[in-house]
């Protein structure tokens, strides 16, 4: 994320949680959470200390969206398609 930031010119911000600020993080969390599991709470984790994190810093609206896992990474299904506005 880093690498592309900058080589769009957009400034990024990053973070290192500590365990005790997952902890607290995961207090907050886990309450509005309709079913707790592990992928649920470690996606959770990721967006809401993302969204603390902006408050903080005084971001007052966010835009999110899947899709990360594409731009940076991608899948072994992509490498394959035939078609690739099918996925």
């Amino acid at each position: 994320a880093i690498s592309a930031a900058s080589l769009l010119h957009i400034p990024v911000h990053t973070s290192v949680q500590d365990l005790a600020g997952a902890e607290h993080v995961l207090q907050l969390l886990v309450p509005a959470l309709a079913d707790v599991n592990v992928i649920k709470a470690g996606v959770g984790l990721t967006m809401l200390s993302a969204c603390l994190a902006a408050r903080n810093d005084g971001v007052r609206v966010l835009f999110s969206g899947l899709g990360s896992e594409e731009l940076f990474a991608g899948y072994s299904r992509h490498q394959v398609a035939t078609d690739t506005n099918r996925d």
